[in-house]
């Protein structure tokens, strides 16, 4: 019930996190910490880590919010 009103909203006010400390506080896996780093993430939001060409390099399974969520909400800060 809670994740159907959370994927219901109409507007979503998120961060973006930077790769490493994002990583530090998921308690990321050294196997996964490394591939961050190989592939030069610099940057996570809705556990998807990016590098500096907005390219997908790696992503978390999270509970809640995905980014493919963010299609079907109208306003987004």
């Amino acid at each position: 019930e809670v994740l159907q009103t959370i994927k219901s909203s109409t507007m979503l006010i998120h961060g973006i996190g930077e790769a490493k400390t994002m990583a530090m506080r998921r308690n990321t896996p050294a196997e996964d910490l490394k591939k961050i780093d190989e592939h030069d993430a610099v940057t996570e939001a809705f556990g998807y880590y990016f590098n500096r060409d907005g390219e997908v390099v790696h992503k978390v399974h999270s509970v809640g919010m995905q980014l493919d969520d963010l299609e079907s909400i109208p306003h987004i800060i």
